[in-house]
């Protein structure tokens, strides 16, 4: 039987590494925490928070500013449109998905 040599072997080691890191770092919670301020209340957006992070076309506050996004066909082909954009984003996974809110991160 013939013994595998040194490089394989290093090679193999650095693989199940690098493997085991990823794991777990996909089950350490490594993303940060929810906040407790999105949704809807009273059928509007709640406030973004100080964050730069964070746009809404309801907000008074130019930092957080954004024009409302138009679109000219109906309703459901928008939604679908819009989902096919967030799934084609690297590293975007929707959070909620309803009738009229979607959490994107």
């Amino acid at each position: 039987m013939k013994r595998p040599n040194k490089f394989q072997f290093t090679q193999k080691k650095i693989s199940i590494l690098i493997g085991g890191v990823i794991m777990l770092w996909s089950t350490s919670g490594c993303s940060a925490p929810q906040p407790d301020n999105l949704g809807l209340k009273n059928n509007l957006l709640l406030s973004c928070p100080k964050s730069p992070n964070c746009v809404l076309s309801q907000a008074s506050d130019p930092k957080h500013q954004i024009h409302p996004i138009h679109y000219t066909s109906s309703v459901e082909i928008a939604k679908e449109r819009l989902n096919q954009v967030i799934l084609s984003m690297v590293d975007t996974r929707i959070i909620t998905q309803n009738k009229v809110y979607w959490h994107v991160e």
